[in-house]
């Protein structure tokens, strides 16, 4: 985060210092030779002090020379930079993309108002896009680099360490899109709780085979003797009730009604229309 926020080096002619080094007259080169800036300083110290050239008029055209050097060089190596890291971040992207549903442990390294990157163990880094968290909605506090849930108050911030899935690898932009590994379930391994395939028995036998054996309780024949034959039942009349528990059988007379009572008796008498009411 810190060399995010310091101004980018350059080249210059002149004798502007180094901010990291707290030095007022810095000079910077090389050997052997690596960069074509390295190859100017060689040249402007062989000429001037190796040789001691006093020639003024050549200094000053040296001097011009070396503005418009620095400031090609300059650009040049931004340029070169940004190839070097689209490359790595190819490269990075190939070798996750066989990796896709895999989780990792890693750090939050930056966030930003659109996602936070996370940095694994093998220097491969991702990014969890604010949209892809959806247990809560997440603002982004640029004072404290940190994104805030609204509703439960969750915070993710810098150096804070995470569990991520591979969810993407795109090789032609060079990215990387995870997404927070989700807790297992208890009921993840094996039958689920509310399954109804139990996998192990598919050809179940029926309940009644189990029981019985092999026949079934529709084709089992109950003995005639425990229940009698079917000629030999006859209805059971009220008119000879008497014959079996010894009191004698009453008739009603036509004329007679019987009150008629609903429900559980309360002591109210229906007579359903009668005069004698």
């Amino acid at each position: 985060m810190l060399l995010r926020c310091m101004q980018k080096a350059r080249y210059d002619a002149s004798c502007v210092g180094h901010f990291g080094l707290a030095e007022d007259e810095y000079l910077h080169f090389t050997s052997p030779i690596r960069r074509y800036p390295d190859l100017i300083v060689h040249r402007m110290l062989r000429k001037y002090c190796f040789q001691a050239n006093d020639n003024l008029e050549q200094r000053a055209n040296d001097l011009e020379k070396c503005k418009s050097q620095a400031e090609h060089a300059s650009i040049r190596e931004r340029n070169s930079q940004d190839a070097e890291y689209a490359c790595e971040d190819m490269k990075i992207a190939e070798y996750m993309h066989e990796r896709i549903g895999k989780t990792y442990s890693g750090i939050i390294s930056s966030i930003t108002s659109f996602g936070m990157y996370v940095k694994l163990e093998n220097t491969v880094e991702g990014m969890i896009r604010v949209a892809d968290l959806d247990d809560d909605y997440y603002e982004f506090n640029k004072d404290r680099f940190e994104l805030v849930g609204q509703r439960r108050k969750k915070t993710y911030r810098i150096g804070m360490p995470i569990k991520v899935t591979v969810v993407d690898a795109n090789k032609d932009a060079g990215t990387v899109d995870f997404a927070i590994a989700k807790k297992p379930s208890r009921f993840a391994s094996g039958r689920t709780r509310f399954s109804n395939d139990r996998g192990s028995n598919p050809t179940r036998k029926p309940r009644e085979d189990r029981k019985f054996g092999d026949k079934k309780f529709s084709d089992r024949k109950f003995s005639d003797k425990k229940f009698g034959d079917k000629k030999d039942r006859k209805s059971f009349s009220s008119d000879k009730r008497g014959k079996f528990d010894g009191s004698k059988p009453t008739r009603a007379k036509q004329g007679d009604k019987k009150p008629f009572f609903k429900g559980k008796s309360t002591g109210r008498k229906m007579t359903h229309g009668r005069k004698d009411a």
